[in-house]
């Protein structure tokens, strides 16, 4: 009632009745309230500048009186304290003398990722905790490229790549695999693209890309993808072709990664199965080899949905 009469003295007729002095009360209940918060019903009070609530002169007396209660039983919390946080994309390097140690940590990485997000890759947590760390090492060689997101808080990280590597929170992680030979990249039953002139470009195959929950919303996942672009372009530099061609499968339910590829310059390039995406990936020797003797198997390995897309760069 006190809140209800508080909004119609602001000049909203119906009260609490509508979305704005919902949204006010809602703020109200995190802590203070900021004027101006619930007259836009939009903003978020950390976006807002601390104040406590006013009294407009046009408020009955009534009003004003239980502004004033509010007032007083309203707390001035301290800013929230925000640790200074440097993010670096590194290459794991192969060849390393502390390579143990990264191919530990890429793999606990990973399954992390994979407990946290159970649908957002091809493979599965309860098969990849079981493989021995020879297997991840080889996941790390050539053509496959890994790039890893870390996170430093603490200034006393050295800035050397590998440093960070050892010392830095892995917080996002993507691979690039190329250059490939047109002969496994190509998947004629897919619809993909077939290029002009396959001989004047390079080709790769994007995967894997994760970042933590608590570290979204900072541009991350389009940098990991950024500077795996770049690795392709200037590898396609060196080698004198023209363009990189780089292709990518996904789920094509997860629209909000799909909105961001194609908001990057990917482009739909036909559907791909489980089986190719495995093969794609490098994970190859995963693949049973029955994929087909059941309407079980052919759903689940050979059935085509999976979403591809590409993006042809100029070197």
């Amino acid at each position: 009632m006190l809140l209800a009469a508080i909004f119609v003295g602001s000049g909203f007729d119906n009260g609490t009745g509508n979305p704005q002095g919902i949204m006010g009360i809602q703020h109200y209940e995190k802590g203070p309230m900021w004027e101006g918060t619930y007259l836009s019903g939009h903003m978020q009070p950390q976006f807002q500048e601390a104040g406590l609530i006013s009294c407009d002169e046009d408020m009955s007396q009534e009003t004003k009186q239980m502004f004033e209660l509010l007032n007083l039983r309203t707390l001035r919390l301290p800013p929230l304290q925000v640790l200074p946080m440097n993010y670096i994309i590194a290459r794991i390097p192969t060849n390393s003398s502390r390579l143990p140690e990264l191919v530990a940590k890429f793999r606990d990485a990973k399954l992390e990722a994979l407990e946290a997000e159970p649908t957002g890759f091809a493979v599965k947590y309860a098969d990849e905790v079981l493989h021995p760390l020879s297997l991840w090492q080889q996941r790390l060689t050539s053509p496959s490229i890994i790039l890893i997101c870390v996170a430093k808080s603490d200034t006393s990280i050295p800035n050397t790549e590998e440093e960070a590597l050892i010392a830095g929170d892995w917080i996002g992680m993507v691979t690039i695999r190329g250059p490939l030979p047109y002969s496994t990249f190509q998947l004629p039953e897919s619809g993909q693209p077939v290029p002009d002139n396959p001989n004047g470009e390079t080709r790769w195959h994007l995967s894997n890309l994760y970042t933590s929950q608590v570290h979204r919303g900072k541009g991350l996942g389009k940098k990991l993808v950024i500077s795996a672009l770049d690795i392709a372009r200037e590898q396609a530099r060196m080698l004198d072709k023209m363009r990189a061609r780089i292709r990518l499968f996904c789920n094509p339910s997860k629209t909000v990664l799909v909105t961001m590829y194609k908001g990057m310059g990917f482009e739909e390039a036909g559907k791909c199965t489980l089986k190719e995406a495995f093969v794609a990936n490098g994970d190859q020797e995963l693949v049973p080899r029955d994929t087909q003797s059941t309407d079980a198997l052919r759903g689940f390995w050979e059935r085509r949905y999976g979403l591809a897309m590409e993006q042809v760069l100029d070197a």
